[in-house]
């Protein structure tokens, strides 16, 4: 009997121990509402909101605007002509860029220079103008370079000869054209709001040239 009751006492306060637990529901917390901030817009334009509304009339020197194409320099026209031999060419000057078709594939470098200096013996080309040697670089692009005496434009005056060898030997080549020089630029951006105002006079746009020549020369003294 008495093991009885304290199994009853037991059962009794396991019990109410679960209905606690059951009825027991914890408070949720409550978060007001957020605010998030929005940007403005942007309400000044950029020059390429500028420049899809049409460039600014040129009024200052009364000229139109002029689209700025490379030109080739006397020493490239004299020598798509004149084929005598120069000295102090430099390495960029002597190369001849061979387009492929495949960059990848494999290159008969030797073979190429064989056969294009066969076709240039054979278009009677001065014995200066002959190729030294066929490479390529990480990138796969192949280029030819002359002797110390010619330029890559004066090799390209047999450039027929020379692309018909070099298809013999390789049929993905497809064009072969000067080494071209590129430039490093730095551009900087320019606050048109400060130095441009179309709407104004004439004072005023001579104002903010007279701003910008002078704030190039502060950044760049020398």
């Amino acid at each position: 009997m008495e093991l009885q009751k304290q199994l009853s006492r037991h059962d009794y306060g396991t019990g109410s121990r679960s209905k606690n637990n059951d009825t027991h529901t914890p408070e949720k917390e409550k978060y007001g509402p957020t605010s998030m901030s929005t940007a403005s817009p942007r309400t000044n334009p950029i020059w390429a909101q500028r420049l899809r509304a049409g460039l600014p009339s040129n009024t200052s020197s009364g000229r139109k605007w002029e689209l700025v194409t490379s030109r080739k320099t006397k020493k490239q026209a004299r020598e798509e002509t004149d084929i005598s031999p120069r000295n102090l060419n430099t390495s960029a000057e002597r190369r001849i860029i061979i387009e492929r078709k495949n960059e990848k594939g494999l290159c008969p470098a030797p073979e190429l220079v064989v056969a294009m200096n066969a076709a240039l013996s054979k278009a009677n080309a001065p014995a200066h103008i002959r190729i030294q040697k066929v490479e390529a670089n990480k990138k796969g692009t192949v280029s030819a370079c002359t002797g110390p005496k010619a330029t890559g434009i004066i090799a390209l005056n047999f450039k027929e000869a020379l692309l018909k060898a070099a298809r013999g030997v390789d049929n993905n080549i497809e064009q072969m054209k000067t080494n071209e020089t590129w430039h490093k630029l730095k551009l900087h951006a320019v606050n048109l709001n400060r130095y441009y105002h179309s709407d104004n006079g004439e004072e005023v746009r001579e104002r903010g040239r007279s701003h910008l020549k002078e704030d190039i020369e502060n950044a760049y003294p020398n």
